[in-house]
């Protein structure tokens, strides 16, 4: 009478990984995450919960017909409709983004984002990077953040960017 709830025991034992190998901060890759990638992804919290999960990133890049500032305001309104801008910093020449959105399946994983907007005349430079947590079920949390916000960018702009590369 009490197998099929040890059973799905068992199975969100092995989803949530329960069996997976300690490599607290490390990809298979070995990567780590900046101090940036940190605070975007929602610092020691998501630490503490996930810390035997590896990091995975996902970059891209797009450029605008847009001023720095209007490209700014489309950033803040994508982001805070999927979840919540972190900080902004004047950086001189260029602006700095964090913020963290849900994304992954059902948007229930969190995506820490780390965006540089950089204004050359009438056209700005957009570099974005998704960090995630991923456990043994890969849900490509950081590709589906990107692209969520390259296609809101461009529809916001009301226009299609002029180049896009994913890095």
């Amino acid at each position: 009478m009490h197998k099929p709830l040890v059973f799905l025991t068992s199975i969100t034992f092995l989803l949530l990984g329960g069996c997976s190998v300690t490599t607290p901060n490390n990809a298979p890759s070995g990567y780590q995450l900046s101090t940036d990638e940190n605070e975007a992804l929602g610092g020691g919290i998501v630490q503490h919960f996930a810390e035997n999960l590896p990091n995975y990133a996902y970059e891209a890049e797009l450029r605008l017909r847009a001023s720095a500032t209007a490209t700014q305001s489309y950033i803040v309104k994508s982001i805070n409709s999927h979840g919540n801008v972190v900080k902004i910093e004047n950086m001189g020449n260029a602006i700095k983004i964090l913020g963290n959105v849900g994304s992954g399946s059902m948007n229930m994983n969190p995506a820490g984002l780390v965006i540089i907007i950089m204004s050359d005349g009438g056209e700005t430079t957009i570099s974005i990077r998704a960090v995630a947590k991923e456990g043994k079920v890969k849900q490509n949390t950081c590709g589906k953040a990107v692209d969520r916000l390259i296609a809101e960018l461009e529809s916001l702009s009301g226009q299609n960017a002029i180049s896009k590369k994913k890095l």
